[in-house]
């Protein structure tokens, strides 16, 4: 496992903190923490929908996120961030 250093972005700003980084949710196979890898994701996905049903799965994921961006609500979340 790798170390990044604090480092300060903004002078006169706060640093922000070390941070600790490690490759193995990019790593090829089996992990604890992450389960299978993308690959193998990808593949089981393939082995079960064909790129047909891919396709169609991505392009009703891509419709939802294009209405959903279309909508003009606020989000409590970000409003009571900006009174702060």
């Amino acid at each position: 496992m790798n170390r990044l250093p604090s480092v300060a972005l903004i002078p006169g700003e706060p640093a922000l903190p070390e941070v600790a980084l490690t490759l193995s949710p990019a790593a090829v196979g089996l992990s604890e923490r992450t389960g299978s890898s993308w690959r193998g994701r990808c593949l089981t996905l393939m082995e079960r929908y064909g790129p047909g049903g891919l396709a169609f799965l991505e392009a009703i994921l891509r419709a939802a996120d294009v209405r959903a961006s279309r909508l003009k609500t606020n989000d409590p979340a970000l409003a009571a961030e900006a009174n702060r």
